[in-house]
């Protein structure tokens, strides 16, 4: 780690990650600039990942990032739709355990079975919040949610996580005197440097009353040639990424409970889940192909 432990209440943020530049101040470093207008020629993440998934708010040039994804890995529309198990998963488990509140941060452009239609269908009048830096997404997030007065959609951005702690929208949405699951999916590799990374969750997890619950996925730095050249090809065609190791993430989360397999590689987490969609021979010979690592966390009540 950079400047000691993920948790530590001391830790400071050496001061050359203080942001990514000066034109971007709100911005931790190693974070990609958030973009003010449409720009349909050029790829983002949440409309290539919207295509791996099959769906059609897409546009040229995040299909043709995608196609650059499955020459290097051609597992990656697996990779996609794992990570879409695993959140299914997830809801369920936390709604399970009585948590009615859900912060969905970098949510993605919606698809079937979205975080607020797993809870709701699980335990009525949950309340969600989605959170996204892409415009398109809240856009069609709020379009979605037009008749649902316990989901609202926010345009803000992970790497200002003050301003998601402090929102007043979020706050008035939200009781945060109160268990939340709070939702990192495939969401933090976009931090490349581990101090900023780090300081968002550490600042994330402050918010968290006592009995929530973290749940993130993040891309497995595995030591597999593969893996590296997926991320140089993402980073170059669509937003720079970091692949990083188990230990680093059970670091990110020191100090909180393991929830079922803790933090585990996603073919663990998906082993015997007839609901993931991905129960094949194929499909489960190759997931362990897959560099992507999850977690369930819970802060100690």
């Amino acid at each position: 780690m950079p400047y000691g432990r993920c948790g530590d209440d001391d830790a400071t943020w050496p001061a050359e990650d203080a942001c990514a530049d000066e034109e971007t101040p709100l911005l931790h470093a190693g974070a990609a600039a958030a973009r003010e207008r449409f720009t349909p020629d050029v790829a983002t993440s949440a409309r290539v990942y919207n295509w791996l998934l099959g769906g059609k708010d897409n546009f040229a040039a995040d299909r043709a990032a995608g196609a650059r994804l499955l020459e290097v890995m051609p597992e990656v529309r697996l990779a996609a739709r794992a990570n879409r198990a695993f959140l299914r998963q997830a809801v369920r488990r936390l709604a399970a355990a009585g948590v009615r509140q859900f912060l969905d941060i970098g949510c993605g452009l919606p698809v079937a079975e979205n975080t607020h239609e797993i809870a709701q269908r699980a335990a009525p009048g949950s309340r969600v919040v989605y959170i996204d830096v892409d415009p398109m997404v809240v856009t069609h997030a709020r379009a979605l949610l037009a008749t649902d007065d316990h989901t609202i959609a926010l345009r803000r951005t992970l790497c200002d996580p003050w301003r998601i702690v402090t929102d007043p929208v979020i706050r008035a949405h939200l009781d945060l005197s109160r268990p939340i699951g709070l939702l990192l999916l495939a969401v933090l590799h976009h931090l490349r440097r581990d101090a900023a990374a780090c300081e968002v969750v550490r600042i994330l997890r402050r918010m968290l009353a006592p009995g929530s619950f973290v749940v993130l996925s993040h891309l497995l730095d595995d030591g597999q040639p593969q893996t590296w050249r997926a991320q140089a090809v993402y980073s170059e065609a669509v937003v720079p990424v970091r692949a990083r190791t188990a230990e680093w993430v059970a670091e990110l989360v020191d100090g909180m409970e393991p929830v079922a397999h803790g933090i585990a590689h996603i073919s663990v987490w998906l082993e015997g889940d007839e609901s993931s969609g991905l129960g094949s021979i194929y499909d489960r010979a190759a997931l362990k192909q897959i560099p992507l690592v999850c977690a369930i966390v819970r802060t100690p009540a």
